[in-house]
C-alpha cells in the first residue's frame, strides 16, 4: 500500500499528463488556467477520520473525526463536507479548486475509499469518466472536515474519554 505522500505523488502526475494530452489534442480550444500548487499543512482526513461516506445528492461527503482534547479525551465530531466548494470540472478532470462547482457539468458521482469519480462534461464529448483522490487536499481540521478555506459545519459533537473505549 503507498503512503499517503506517494499517492498525492501519483495523483498529481497522473492529473499532469491527462494536462498535458488535453492540451496536445486542444490547445486552441484550451483558455489560459492558472493551476495553483496545494500546500495545506493537514493533509489527508483519512488518517484521523473513521468513516466517511458521499451522500445521495453526489456531492456531500458525511465524515467522522476526531479532535483531540487531551491524552484521554477527545470529540467525535461528525460534518458535512459540501464538495461543490473545493472541486470543479476541468474540461472533463475533476481538480481541487475553490470554488468548486463540479456539480453543474458531473453527475453519477461516486467514492470508494478517499476518491471520488463522476461522468463529467468535456467541451467535445458529452461525458467522460474522471476520478479525484480528495485525501490531498481535504483536511481534518478539530474534527472537521475542511477544503481551502471552507469548513463543514458540524452534525454531531460527542465527548469520549480513554475509558469508555476500554
Amino acid at each position: 500500500m503507498l503512503s499517503p505522500s506517494s499517492r498525492f505523488t501519483a495523483c498529481v502526475l497522473h492529473l499532469a499528463i491527462l494536462v498535458a494530452q488535453i492540451k496536445d489534442s486542444t490547445a486552441a480550444a484550451l483558455p489560459e488556467t492558472t493551476v495553483r500548487q496545494i500546500t495545506d499543512t493537514g493533509c489527508c482526513f483519512a488518517k484521523n477520520c473513521e468513516d466517511w461516506a458521499l451522500q445521495s445528492d453526489g456531492r456531500t461527503v458525511h465524515g467522522t473525526c476526531w479532535d483531540k482534547i487531551d491524552q484521554r479525551h477527545w470529540y467525535e465530531v461528525r460534518s458535512a463536507l459540501d464538495l461543490t466548494q473545493c472541486v470543479t470540472n476541468r474540461f472533463g478532470i475533476l481538480a481541487p479548486s475553490s470554488p468548486g462547482g463540479f456539480d453543474m457539468s458531473c453527475r453519477d458521482c461516486t467514492l470508494s475509499g478517499t476518491v471520488l469519480s463522476c461522468q463529467c462534461s468535456t467541451p467535445q464529448t458529452s461525458a467522460v469518466q474522471t476520478s479525484l483522490d480528495l485525501n490531498g487536499f481535504v483536511t481534518d481540521d478539530q474534527g472537521r472536515l475542511r477544503c481551502f478555506n471552507y469548513q463543514a459545519p458540524i452534525i454531531s459533537r460527542r465527548a469520549v474519554a480513554l475509558s469508555d473505549l476500554e
